[in-house]
């Protein structure tokens, strides 16, 4: 598999003329960059595009390259289904894998758009970066109430209601 990303990075740029595209190394998969205004519009270009037809996201994180800058990575890595995934738009694209990245500045609010409107799976993914306090997805449910929801989720039996009162109160630093 060629790890040339200017075929995909050309149909992006002939689609989305005002986003900004660049190629990076790697040495498993196409990687580019794409400007954080962009992304939302790149992930579904990137899955709609009879050319492309990147239908599997297949991971979403962050990196944090303190003291570089800029400081915040947030990685996609997409997967090309090949004959496995057909769409109404013609033939299957080639099976491939390909990670798009976008840089975000170092501030005390860095954010880039949630995909969870293109790829569902992405709501997952997106939440710790957002319980880290680093690159939080616009349009995301806020981290305490998804954490008291999964707690309440998890935490059943006889002891239930202690047990969510004990995790979910603020411990004192003094013993």
């Amino acid at each position: 598999m060629s790890q040339d990303p200017f075929p995909v990075i050309d149909v992006l740029k002939r689609e989305l003329p005002a986003a900004t595209f660049d190629a990076a190394g790697a040495v498993d998969m196409p990687t580019f960059y794409v400007d954080p205004e962009h992304v939302l519009e790149s992930i579904r270009m990137l899955r709609d595009h009879p050319e492309l037809q990147f239908a599997f996201l297949v991971d979403l994180t962050a990196v944090d390259y303190l003291p570089a800058a800029p400081r915040y990575e947030v990685v996609y890595i997409l997967a090309c289904l090949g004959e496995a995934f057909t769409t109404s738009n013609g033939p299957a694209a080639p099976a491939r894998r390909l990670r798009m990245k976008t840089r975000l500045a170092d501030s005390p609010d860095p954010r880039v758009a949630s995909v969870t409107s293109v790829f569902p799976s992405a709501n997952w993914p997106e939440r710790p970066r957002q319980t880290k306090c680093v690159a939080n997805a616009r349009g995301q449910q806020k981290a305490s109430r998804w954490a008291r929801s999964l707690l309440n989720q998890v935490v059943a039996g006889p002891c239930a209601d202690e047990t969510r009162t004990a995790l979910l109160t603020p411990r004192s630093t003094t013993r």
